[in-house]
């Protein structure tokens, strides 16, 4: 463990790792013959406004540099045609500060256990061939998890999985900022890893007029009711940061590189947290499957019927939808399998870049892609 500075002598409040989760639909249909029709009545190409009002910035100004980050594989893909330098700078600050994607944002505790496969080997593969790095943490969709999940990402090789507190049960206290040991079949381990749920919150939504008054006033006081061995772990949606709230590009930047270190928080990257823990911060506990960092209210029922989460208005018609879709993409999946070798899926696995609108607007799309 590398050491740390005592509090008391004033030398260093804590650490913290402030992350955003970067990820925006794909708005035109890959296939050629649809390219020309949008989802924008007014034609209007809403991924090229995000990234030059967050993307662009805050790659330039390098804040992606002290931030840890998602940012999901299909907007990665759009960066390249839409502003190819900052696209390679991207990939480059991914190497110690990013974190890994399944390629495709869709609600995987939906999805069969192959499918779950394609997508988080797909998005691994990706990652590690842009990087030259195995990733070694998991931005779910959502959040959203359920057992299976857990279980493929073992086995394709995370070490744990970015969450919502909400989302732990079984350990009798707060579970924001700790690390999670959660038990899985054959004897194995993943960690779950809740952000502090109050200062991620405040991140999205609180105002972002004063990066020093924000890390005294929202920071400060919730690193200092951490052991020191426990950084603070914030996450919100990147895209707050300069398209949601006009300017913020330049307080998260601020917030980072003059802010937090000023007051003596040293930022650090989500791979670093490893070094900082010892074994008495790891906690036992169990996943709460099917909720969701933007849901809380199990079987991620936001997203299949009525839910608190809108008021429990105009959701009657999911669950009758998202059953139909399930019962079509069983059904593609028989024809795959009889008409193809039964190896198709780690065919499309090895090469998702290219041949990933095979199975993806045939089957993927028949499900939730936020």
């Amino acid at each position: 463990m590398k050491s740390l500075s005592n509090r008391s002598s004033g030398l260093e409040t804590g650490r913290a790792v402030i992350g955003q989760h970067f990820y925006q639909p794909s708005r035109n249909a890959s296939h050629s013959r649809l390219k020309r029709i949008g989802t924008d009545p007014n034609n209007v190409d809403w991924n090229k406004v995000i990234a030059n009002e967050c993307y662009i910035p805050q790659t330039n100004r390098g804040t992606l540099n002290h931030s840890s980050f998602d940012f999901y594989t299909t907007i990665r893909n759009e960066m390249l045609g839409i502003a190819p330098k900052e696209a390679k700078q991207l990939k480059e600050a991914m190497i110690l500060r990013g974190v890994g994607d399944p390629f495709l944002h869709i609600l995987l505790p939906d999805l069969n256990r192959r499918d779950k496969k394609i997508l988080i080997q797909a998005g691994f593969n990706v990652f590690k061939n842009e990087t030259k790095t195995n990733p070694q943490w998991f931005w779910p969709p959502e959040t959203a998890l359920d057992y299976q999940t857990l279980e493929v990402l073992a086995d394709v090789g995370y070490k744990g999985v970015l969450c919502a507190p909400e989302q732990i049960n079984g350990i009798g206290t707060e579970a924001d900022n700790k690390p999670i040991i959660v038990k899985l079949k054959k004897g194995r381990n993943i960690i779950l890893l809740p952000f502090d749920r109050p200062v991620s919150s405040k991140l999205a939504f609180a105002d972002k007029s004063n990066a020093d008054r924000f890390a005294h006033e929202t920071i400060i006081p919730r690193i200092q009711n951490l052991p020191e061995t426990v950084p603070l772990i914030a996450w919100t949606d990147g895209e707050t940061f300069g398209h949601h709230a006009k300017m913020a590009d330049l307080f998260i930047h601020y917030l980072l590189t003059e802010s937090l270190p000023a007051a003596g928080v040293a930022v650090m990257g989500v791979n670093q947290l490893p070094e900082v823990w010892e074994k008495k911060d790891y906690i036992n506990g169990q996943l709460r499957e099917r909720t969701a960092w933007s849901c809380p209210h199990g079987n991620l029922v936001r997203w299949h019927g009525p839910c608190p989460c809108d008021g429990g208005k105009h959701g009657g018609w999911k669950a009758n939808f998202s059953n139909a879709l399930a019962m079509l993409n069983a059904e593609i999946d028989k024809v795959l399998d009889k008409e193809l070798s039964k190896r198709w899926s780690d065919d499309l696995t090895k090469n998702f870049d290219k041949y990933f609108i095979f199975k993806v607007y045939i089957c993927f799309n028949n499900f939730p892609i936020y």
